[in-house]
């Protein structure tokens, strides 16, 4: 039981205590590389959302944003942030056609950027630094043969 928090760890600090940086609630999350927010999922909830951190990155300040609202619970290790945009598969639950996109944080604009149907939905994707993806791709192959019986 329980809820989930995001704590922050500091691996040089004397004192090793973990300090808890978000409300109860958050789950999975991903910080922006400039260290300036977190963006954060709910568990079993629809949705990637935003709060900025305080200048020391020691807790979340000001409002909650829900930056989506298309992407899955399953889907929960398919996304990624880089310093201006958030990729993430959006696709129907329990499906798995749907498509890669890409939310642009400044101006909210959302683009398709890839076919979403080959990516696991149990292995993560990333950003790179100058923000390509590597995207797992499940791929299958069938091979179909011909068979002569005789009797």
């Amino acid at each position: 039981g329980g809820a989930s928090r995001i704590w922050r760890v500091s691996p040089f600090a004397k004192d090793d205590r973990p300090i808890v940086v978000s409300p109860a609630g958050p789950g999975d999350f991903r910080v922006d590389p400039g260290g300036r927010w977190i963006a954060y999922l709910y568990p079993g909830r629809a949705g990637i959302w935003r709060r900025a951190l305080d200048g020391e990155g020691r807790k979340l300040v000001g409002p909650e944003e829900q930056l989506v609202s298309d992407f899955a619970p399953a889907d929960w290790m398919n996304w990624a942030v880089t310093a201006d945009a958030i990729f993430y598969a959006s696709r129907p639950a329990g499906l798995g056609a749907g498509r890669i996109r890409r939310l642009d944080l400044l101006s909210k604009q959302l683009t398709d950027v890839a076919d979403a149907t080959f990516v696991h939905r149990q292995s993560s994707f990333a950003a790179g630094p100058d923000g390509e993806l590597i995207v797992p791709i499940r791929a299958v192959e069938i091979d179909l043969f011909h068979m002569e019986l005789t009797r």
